[in-house]
């Protein structure tokens, strides 16, 4: 539950603070790029995950005991993401999805992006759904791209995913659950189909 509320609450405090930063910058001018439609693109990154695991064991008698553990791994990661942002001036908004390899499983998020543009470059703030093979959780984050052509941007992000759950076994002599996180940085390529640089003038 702890996890939860934290995870919320980064949430909250990245699209607050993005939308006070492009509110910020309502009347300062910057740099004349289209970011506004669909757009697909690949990611490359490293990715930490851990493993939080709690059982309870019943013993002959009406006894019982309970074992707590944790484990943690660090693997590469490689995926795609495809999308579509809306403008308007300097505020971005849009939805993205991304599936991953993540040594051999699937890693995945659709996500809602808000930001602004401010010297070329895009920040944003973005949560959404994330999922494995076998599990659904949270998925929050941000990162900051900037065009590096008229179709091509560059950039990086974090992204953090939270999967409470994804062990919850009852058995007759007991009980197993276990949560998950992975906290992913990476850096992406991607080509704008609609990338004009003269859509604001």
């Amino acid at each position: 539950m702890k996890i939860k509320t934290w995870v919320l609450a980064v949430a909250a405090l990245a699209m607050t603070s993005v939308a006070g930063r492009a509110a910020d910058l309502g009347g300062t001018p910057y740099a004349a790029v289209n970011w506004s439609g669909f757009y697909i693109g690949a990611n490359l990154g490293y990715a930490h995950t851990s493993v939080d695991v709690s059982a309870s064991v019943c013993c002959f008698g009406g006894g019982a005991f309970g074992v707590e553990g944790s484990a943690s791994d660090n693997n590469f990661t490689i995926g795609g993401i495809a999308g579509y942002n809306w403008q308007s001036g300097n505020r971005v908004w849009g939805i993205e999805g991304d599936i991953n390899d993540l040594n051999g499983s699937t890693l995945g998020s659709i996500r809602g992006r808000y930001g602004f543009v401010s010297d070329g470059w895009l920040y944003y703030g973005t949560a959404g759904l994330g999922f494995t093979d076998s599990s659904t959780g949270l998925a929050v984050g941000g990162g900051a791209e900037t065009k590096i052509g008229h179709n091509l941007s560059a950039g990086v992000e974090g992204l953090f995913y939270w999967f409470p759950d994804v062990v919850d076994e009852n058995f007759g002599f007991g009980s197993v659950k276990a949560d998950a996180n992975v906290l992913a940085v990476r850096a992406r390529l991607t080509y704008h189909f609609d990338g004009s640089r003269d859509f604001l003038k």
